[in-house]
Formats: C-alpha cells, sequence, structure tokens
C-alpha cells in the first residue's frame, strides 16, 4: 500500500545489459511464507511475478537473481507491491557483450533433496546472445555429481536450446 519503488539507472548508452537483483528478508513480521510477496519489472517486462523470497529460500537467507536485458539508455525497475512492501538488498548493472555471449536460464537449478542412486533432472536453456556468430557446445560434465546430456551442437545467434542438467549424487563422490 506504500509508494511505489522505482528506479530510473543512466547506463550511458543502448545495449544489453545484465541486471543482478539481490535480496534477503530479515524483518521477522514478514518471516514466513506469503508475508511479503511483490512483483518486479525490468524495461516494463515482468522478471518476477508474486515473488516471495521466503517461499524461495526462506528467512534470513540471501538471493541474487540475474535477468538479461535490452535497455535505452536509462533501465527502468519497478517494484510492483502485493502483499506487504517490496524487498531490495542491492542493485548491480553490468554491460554484456553479446558477441559470443551464452546466456544460461536459470542462473541456478535447485535439485533439492536428491537420495543416493535416484538421479534428479532439471532443464536449463542456453541461448546465443551474439549478434553475429554461433557458439559450439560441447556435452559438459559441471562437477562430478552433475552432467548435461544432449550431442554437441552449434547454437546460431538469438536461437536458444533446452538441455537437461542430471543430480546423480554417488556415496563417497566428494561433492
Amino acid at each position: 500500500g506504500g509508494e511505489a519503488m522505482q528506479w530510473n539507472f543512466p547506463v550511458g548508452s543502448a545495449g544489453t545489459y545484465e541486471v543482478r537483483l539481490y535480496f534477503k528478508n530479515g524483518y521477522t513480521g514478514t518471516s514466513t511464507v506469503g508475508t511479503r510477496v511483490f512483483n518486479v519489472l525490468i524495461e516494463g517486462v515482468p522478471v518476477l511475478t508474486n515473488y516471495d523470497i521466503i517461499a524461495d529460500v526462506g528467512h534470513q537467507v540471501a538471493i541474487m537473481k540475474s535477468f538479461v536485458v535490452t535497455s535505452d539508455a536509462n533501465l527502468d525497475i519497478d517494484f510492483q507491491h502485493v502483499v506487504e512492501n517490496p524487498l531490495i538488498n542491492g542493485i548491480e548493472i553490468v554491460a554484456v557483450s553479446t558477441e559470443g555471449y551464452l546466456l544460461a536460464t536459470p542462473s541456478a537449478l535447485d535439485f533439492g533433496m536428491v537420495e543416493v542412486g535416484t538421479p534428479a533432472a532439471l532443464p536449463l536453456t542456453l541461448r546465443n546472445l551474439g549478434s553475429t556468430t554461433g557458439i559450439a557446445i560441447d556435452p559438459f560434465t559441471v562437477a562430478t555429481d552433475f552432467q548435461a546430456s544432449f550431442g554437441g551442437m552449434v547454437l546460431a545467434p538469438g536461437a536458444s536450446t533446452v538441455v537437461m542438467v542430471t543430480f546423480d549424487p554417488a556415496i563417497g563422490s566428494g561433492a
């Protein structure tokens, strides 16, 4: 019910930017699910709808959400009330060179609790933000217990693909 939170950042020139939003709910009056819910728009486009920090990561736990956007010389970020007041702890804006830039979304995968011997898989979207060249992508292993399974490919500029990332914990893997 309070004033809208609106930010207008002069970024110098039109281009592609990564906007990093930092959140951590520390107020005990909003420490349960549903007590602080809000929307976030960047350049007028919704990037978080009905966002509830507590439902996402819990009370007094920090998280960063990252979004790659195209902006004019002023980058606008708006926070809209749903329940209680919106919250932001930090905003970071980084210019992105789109030549050969591969964007992975979401920026983090949360597999939750996974029992040994019961693999879990989640989708990861890879998008080539480059303007002129394709990017070769080979199958990869992130860590001992994580793998992305797909054939190698060349991702054309502007194109995207979805790969499945599998978490398969092994006893004694050290991961």
